[in-house]
């Protein structure tokens, strides 16, 4: 007998969880406490696992890293190239992708690093593009291909950020 993963069901396989919005840069919770589903709690898995320092996740001491380290560090022209393969081994980690590219361009006069991320889930394609400098992250463009829909019986409004 197969046991159904509470909050989970063929038509969302993801289950649920706090949806997170961007402040002034910084991730926190969505101040209505509403709920992300879907493609939604994928992007926002996909955007922590990227902006979180690596061992501080008790559960996967070996996943995750913040690009925002690489910046105060300092990049060089290689190392910029490097990250883009770096940043995609990362987020394939996360079981719900099928496929993951990541391009990264950085400006050196203003210290700003840009992500465009392609990504293929059971959802489909999607894309999104990440703006980091040394403190803050901005989701700057998201393609997800298909609306973000609140499910049932959720209070406040789901939005990726």
């Amino acid at each position: 007998m197969t046991q159904q993963i509470p909050g989970t069901s063929r038509s969302n396989p993801y289950g649920q969880d706090f949806a997170i919005v961007l402040v002034n840069g910084v991730l926190d919770f969505q101040p209505t406490m509403g709920l992300a589903t879907g493609r939604t709690l994928l992007v926002q898995s996909l955007i922590c696992r990227q902006t979180t320092p690596t061992g501080s996740v008790i559960d996967c001491p070996n996943d995750c890293f913040d690009v925002r380290d690489w910046i105060s560090e300092g990049m060089t022209v290689a190392q910029i190239a490097q990250l883009g393969t770096s940043v995609s081994n990362e987020l394939l980690k996360d079981q719900r992708l099928l496929t993951a590219t990541v391009n990264t361009s950085f400006n050196f006069s203003t210290s700003v690093l840009t992500l465009q991320e392609s990504f293929t889930s059971s959802y489909g394609p999607f894309s999104f593009t990440l703006s980091i400098d040394n403190v803050t992250g901005a989701l700057l463009l998201q393609n997800l291909s298909s609306p973000i829909v609140t499910p049932a019986g959720s209070t406040g409004s789901v939005s990726p950020f």
